[in-house]
């Protein structure tokens, strides 16, 4: 539960980061984004939406192979096939 969470939450912070390195030029006045190399803040945004879609995608292979699998209890008793062997000398509930 806690790593679908969390592979979910990093998705969507990375997508984010790469949506605001990608989309700097609408978001900023030009003044703040001078002295920066466009072709790095390129690359960091791909690269963030790489990361992005490397969450999804494990997460969405992590989703499927547990509802493919059924959840097993490692305490649970197993149906008996057949009733246990009777042993008349162990047998404590009939009086002598």
């Amino acid at each position: 539960m806690l790593t679908t969470v969390l592979r979910l939450t990093f998705a969507v912070l990375w997508a984010g980061f790469a949506a605001v390195l990608l989309l700097r030029e609408r978001l900023f006045p030009p003044e703040a984004l001078a002295g920066r190399d466009p072709a790095f803040l390129d690359a960091g945004g791909y690269l963030a939406a790489l990361l992005a879609i490397y969450n999804v995608v494990r997460w969405w292979l992590g989703f499927r192979r547990r509802k493919r699998a059924a959840p097993v209890n490692p305490l649970a008793r197993l149906p008996r096939t057949q009733p246990p062997e009777y042993h008349p000398e162990l047998d404590f509930t009939k009086p002598e």
